[in-house]
């Protein structure tokens, strides 16, 4: 049955979509910053490692350069993990936004039927009061 919540519904289901492709996205970005994160911790401590072996071989440009990319990787997750708790947060409050317009549907639907059940109803007995007339009034 039709009812005038049909395109919001749509509406919203589309824009929940949407916001699950966008935190998808986001999941995704975390991922690769978390294994970026691994894979320049395995390597600094890699190079550590080179480096104490190797008195001669000086490794603190390159030290400097991969503490650098840690903290950029840091603030890259700080910001990844921001925009995905607020794309979070607007997927709660539209699902609950889906909800409360299905359920308005759903009970425009069943007060429809409703009305229409007791039409048919005040029908039958309008029918059944003029048949009782009639037979009363032949006798």
């Amino acid at each position: 049955m039709k009812t005038p919540f049909d395109g919001a519904i749509r509406l919203q289901r589309r824009e929940i979509d949407e916001m699950r492709v966008a935190i998808n996205v986001q999941v995704e970005r975390l991922v690769t910053i978390e294994t970026a994160q691994v894979d320049t911790d395995a390597v600094m401590r890699r190079e550590r490692d080179i480096a104490g072996e190797e008195l001669l071989l000086s490794s603190h440009a390159y030290m400097a350069r991969m503490h650098a990319e840690r903290r950029r990787l840091a603030e890259d997750r700080a910001v990844v993990d921001i925009q995905l708790t607020q794309l979070r947060t607007r997927a709660t409050a539209a699902y609950g936004m889906s909800k409360a317009i299905e359920d308005a549907a759903r009970n425009y639907c069943e007060e429809q039927l409703q009305a229409e059940a007791t039409a048919e109803q005040a029908r039958l007995d309008d029918q059944a009061a003029t048949r009782f007339l009639r037979l009363t009034d032949r006798r």
